[in-house]
């Protein structure tokens, strides 16, 4: 359900789900939105599905005896984050040259009940092709409009000044809440990371199987752009 609400105290979702969705668009139009009983059923079905293949995944030994299972982490061991809300992005590229990447939410504060940001929206909180992954952050609903992710995915490799391609995505008096990484693959084992934003700051990191150690970096408002090639 797309929205276009207004309110002082909330961000004005692009898209909600769910009772809280319904509940609030009745409020609006005063008009009475029913469910599909059966489609509730489907859905509770195919949830009952995969969450059986989930938890079978957990109690079945690797087939790749080098593959070791992954060490569940212990609430106690885990750093308070209480109060943190912020987005996560991860691009990442393995020894075979494959891409992944997948984008966290950021948070509930200011939102809606039921409402959807970016990273359920294919194309606007992140996207792949064979060479390049990217993944987004900031405004939401904006994020969205713009489809963002696969907007700067083929406006990249065709601009001769990549600084400039976040600022292309906007016309030139729209406010501009956003940021993105991006990792292309290069010939000769290299890659190419660039972030950039148009953010209050932004924070990001990475790692090679050539370098000693991780690199984290925050990106201010006077400096917002990364770019940098490394040897995967």
């Amino acid at each position: 359900m797309t929205q276009n609400c207004t309110s002082s105290d909330y961000i004005p979702p692009r898209l909600m789900v769910g009772q809280d969705a319904i509940d609030l668009y009745s409020k609006m139009d005063n008009s009475i939105v029913q469910t599909n009983i059966a489609t509730k059923r489907s859905i509770k079905t195919v949830l009952q599905k995969h969450r059986k293949y989930f938890e079978k995944s957990q109690t079945e030994q690797p087939k790749n005896p080098e593959c070791k299972q992954p060490q569940r982490v212990k609430e106690d061991d885990v750093t308070s984050l209480e109060g943190v809300q912020d987005t996560v992005g991860v691009v990442c590229v393995d020894i075979l040259g494959r891409m992944a990447c997948a984008t966290s939410s950021g948070g509930s504060v200011m939102k809606y009940g039921g409402r959807l940001g970016q990273c359920c929206v294919h194309g606007a909180g992140s996207f792949l092709t064979p060479n390049l992954g990217i993944v987004t952050t900031g405004n939401g609903e904006q994020i969205i409009n713009k489809l963002l992710a696969v907007t700067l995915a083929f406006k990249i490799p065709a601009s001769s000044n990549p600084m400039s391609v976040l600022d292309s995505c906007f016309t030139e008096n729209e406010t501009k809440m956003c940021g993105f990484v991006m990792v292309g693959k290069e010939d000769g084992g290299l890659a190419t990371i660039h972030v950039q934003h148009t953010l209050t700051n932004m924070t990001f990191g990475f790692v090679s199987s050539s370098m000693k150690q991780p690199v984290a970096k925050i990106l201010s408002e006077s400096n917002p752009v990364f770019v940098q090639m490394l040897k995967m």
